[in-house]
């Protein structure tokens, strides 16, 4: 009897053996191979479709219609880089194509990656993907034109960290959805992914996820829905797609918008013939110093161009003058308005004097005192004049009420050129906002160059 106790314990235990093997094998390893040097080539066709408010008299907005169609092609290599969470993901990238089409009402507009910047460095960032060139500076619409949403350069995030059965769920890291939708302050977000289906060698993976919060200050709302499958001999995510549906109010530096937006990702690894090697990038600065994240901004039609941090944005722009404003967390700091005066003739320009004469007189009763004025230093011949002036602005509450007189500080740049170009900066802030103001004044004055003078 103990002997045949004895074989029926060794059969029972085989049989869970066999039982535990059997469930082993339904599970599945889901992560992305992190060999050095690995090289994928990347392919995303992205469409959005909706509305946008833009506001017109008595303080409504009209609805414009809004498509964009846009396409991405590029090879990228992991880079290592420091922090935790989404600033843990940096690659180098090479760009073979970069455009879109942009329609809002009947108004077409186009943007590109231009040739000689499409070596890109991206750096993941709480918001997202920081892409910069270390050839050169981009514009605002390049960097825009790059920060799709769902960059694949958080992909591994997407993956599960342990092994899962078929109709397995997981939730990816809280801060995994902030940066794949753009979303800055954070008030309320869920995310999960399930292991939809196994077949052979690929693992179909469906996801869903909302998130409430802001975007440069204003409020937004997205719900994101898609799939995206794993290839295990490939080891990497190769396909995904990702719908986002988005509501986003006007804020301080672009309007509401209701939208689609529609992105499909097609990825594989690429073993040759990237120009992503060490030797390709040999001599090439990859680090994110903060010359190197600079934007740039031409204004032909004003005779100039900026180089700007990338806390001010473009507000407003038309042949003779610009608006740009200065974001903070979400906060609107100042505001910068760039004119264009008639030239004076070369070795000229408005007199100090009369320039003060003219602030005042701008001003009306809304001026004060004049705090200092001086005349900068430069070394490529230009006239710099600085006006720092004191004031009051009357504002009547959005929903009604008693008109409010606030305090303000406006800082005026009288700047002209050897040829007699002239223009004026004008910066507004409150002053309380003043000394995160400064030195941002100075920076962004002293990038400005002259163009050449039209004939």
């Amino acid at each position: 009897m103990l002997q045949r106790g004895s074989k029926l314990g060794r059969l029972l235990g085989l049989t869970l053996l066999v039982g535990s093997a059997a469930a082993a094998a339904e599970q599945r390893t889901l992560q992305e191979s992190a060999a050095p040097g690995r090289v994928l080539r990347t392919d995303a066709r992205l469409v959005v479709s909706g509305s946008l408010q833009t506001p017109v008299a008595d303080g409504k907005a009209a609805a414009l219609k809004l498509d964009v169609s846009g396409g991405l092609t590029w090879t990228e290599r992991r880079l290592e880089a420091e922090g935790k969470d989404s600033e843990r993901f940096r690659a180098v990238r090479r760009y073979k194509s970069a455009s879109a089409r942009i329609q809002v009402a009947d108004q077409v507009t186009r943007a590109s990656l231009r040739e000689p910047l499409r070596l890109i460095v991206a750096q993941g960032i709480a918001e997202g993907v920081r892409p910069h060139s270390p050839l050169g500076p981009l514009t605002a619409d390049e960097v825009e034109l790059l920060r799709t949403p769902a960059d694949p350069l958080f992909f591994p995030a997407l993956l599960p960290d342990e092994p899962v059965d078929v109709d397995e769920t997981w939730n990816p890291p809280s801060w995994l959805l902030p940066a794949l939708t753009g979303v800055e302050a954070v008030e309320k977000s869920s995310f999960k992914c399930r292991a939809a289906r196994f077949d052979p060698g690929t693992t179909r993976v469906e996801f869903e996820g909302q998130i409430r919060g802001g975007i440069l200050g204003a409020a937004t709302a997205i719900t994101v829905i898609g799939h995206y499958l794993f290839d295990d001999a490939r080891q990497c995510i190769t396909h995904c797609t990702w719908k986002q549906v988005e509501k986003r109010s006007a804020g301080a530096i672009a309007p509401a918008v209701d939208v689609v937006a529609e992105l499909t990702v097609q990825r594989a690894p690429l073993e040759e013939g990237s120009g992503l090697d060490e030797d390709d990038l040999k001599g090439i600065p990859l680090d994110d110093e903060p010359g190197r994240l600079l934007l740039e901004l031409p204004l032909p039609d004003l005779g100039v161009q900026l180089v700007h941090e990338r806390r001010w944005h473009l507000f407003f722009q038309n042949e003779r003058s610009c608006i740009l404003r200065m974001m903070q967390q979400g906060a609107l700091i100042a505001q910068c308005n760039l004119n264009r005066l008639p030239a004076a003739e070369p070795g000229k320009h408005v007199s100090p004097e009369q320039f003060k004469k003219d602030i005042e007189s701008a001003l009306g009763a809304d001026f004060r005192k004049i705090v200092s004025d001086e005349e900068l230093p430069t070394k490529d011949g230009r006239f710099v004049y600085r006006v720092l002036v004191e004031g009051v602005v009357t504002r009547t509450p959005t929903g009604g009420g008693d008109a409010q007189t606030l305090p303000m500080i406006w800082i005026y740049y009288l700047m002209a050129a050897p040829d007699g170009q002239q223009v004026v900066l004008l910066f507004s802030v409150e002053p309380l906002l003043l000394e995160k103001l400064q030195p941002h004044d100075l920076n962004l004055s002293g990038s400005l160059i002259f163009l050449p003078r039209k004939p």
